[in-house]
């Protein structure tokens, strides 16, 4: 009888273990169809970010290749909100949509188009750069005209910046033009350092008359042409950064060295007024002080690329200045 009651027990204990192995194994098998069914649902599960409404719209908006792109990697919703509603939305190129933004603000629906049309025409470094200067309008309107005349490395409201005829900025024009006499015009800078220069000129004797300073693309048009100071295409002028100016004298001078009249450097020394050749020899003396060149000196043909022009001077600002002064250097040369 007591063998019976032990091996009753036991069988009890088995079918009780087995009852419960049963029972945990449809528990653990609901639990993973639970996450199963939860992850089907909710394609974002292993996404952290966001608020409820954001990932509902995240959820809607994009696609299952999308969505792992957006886990891989690790965007936040506001990062790809603002575009992933545009019809045209390629999540290829939402770095570049972000880099752009972050260049120059504008409609989302325009920024997904520019560059979903644009991209492939250079990085998103070189497009941000140039963003930082150019206007959208611009930019579109150079990658159109089909122009192989590269754009401008650098940015062209840099004190020192240098254009040699082989680069473009286009229509840019500065934000900060003053005029210093009736129609001319520098950036603030060049102008105030230009009528202090010229105050302390007249006071030792000397009279400095611009007669040219900016010039936007549309007035290099309109511009007489001297052979003798060719700087190259349109947008291409340094007359455009608004810091050189033209000193009376400037027509005549490249007139008698024009290669019609068999460019006589020594006929239009001779020719220069004993006034003229004071005040270019104060100029020499002083100008750095004041943050000013001259912009193609005697005997720097090669470094400039232009002849001798002893009324073309050219701002970069003091310590600049003084610089080139010391070592006797042009712009193309600064370190």
């Amino acid at each position: 009888m007591k063998a019976n009651e032990t091996h009753s027990i036991k069988s009890n204990k088995v079918i009780l273990r087995t009852r419960l192995v049963i029972f945990f194994c449809c528990v653990a098998f609901a639990l993973l169809t639970f996450f199963h069914l939860q992850k089907v649902a909710d394609p974002l599960t292993r996404y952290p970010y966001g608020t409820p409404e954001q990932r509902n719209q995240l959820a809607v908006l994009l696609d299952d290749e999308d969505i792992n792109t957006l886990i891989n990697m690790q965007l936040l919703p506001e990062e790809v909100l603002p575009y992933a509603s545009v019809a045209e939305f390629n999540m290829d190129n939402i770095r570049y949509y972000q880099q752009i933004m972050a260049a120059q603000a504008a409609d989302p629906q325009f920024v997904v188009y520019f560059v979903n049309t644009y991209r492939d025409r250079m990085d998103a470094d070189r497009m941000s750069e140039l963003l930082g200067w150019l206007s959208y309008t611009d930019l579109i309107n150079y990658f159109e005209s089909g122009s192989t005349l590269p754009l401008y490395h650098g940015r062209p409201d840099d004190l020192t910046a240098v254009l040699n005829g082989t680069e473009t900025i286009l229509r840019w024009e500065p934000g900060d033009l003053t005029e210093i006499a009736p129609g001319i015009s520098l950036r603030y800078p060049a102008a105030a350092s230009w009528l202090q220069m010229a105050s302390d000129a007249a006071a030792a004797g000397h009279e400095l008359k611009a007669v040219g300073g900016y010039m936007s693309q549309a007035d290099q048009q309109q511009a007489q042409e001297h052979a003798s100071y060719n700087q190259g295409p349109y947008g291409t002028r340094e007359e455009q950064f608004g810091l050189s100016v033209r000193l009376s004298g400037f027509d005549e001078w490249n007139d008698v060295v024009s290669k019609e009249k068999g460019e006589d450097w020594s006929k239009a020394c001779d020719d220069l007024s004993k006034e003229q050749k004071s005040t270019l020899d104060w100029l020499s003396e002083n100008s750095w002080k004041y943050g000013w060149v001259f912009r193609y000196p005697q005997q720097k043909e090669e470094k400039t690329g232009v002849k001798w022009q002893p009324f073309v001077l050219r701002y970069v600002g003091q310590d600049a200045a003084s610089e080139l002064f010391e070592k006797g250097e042009v712009l193309e040369e600064l370190k």
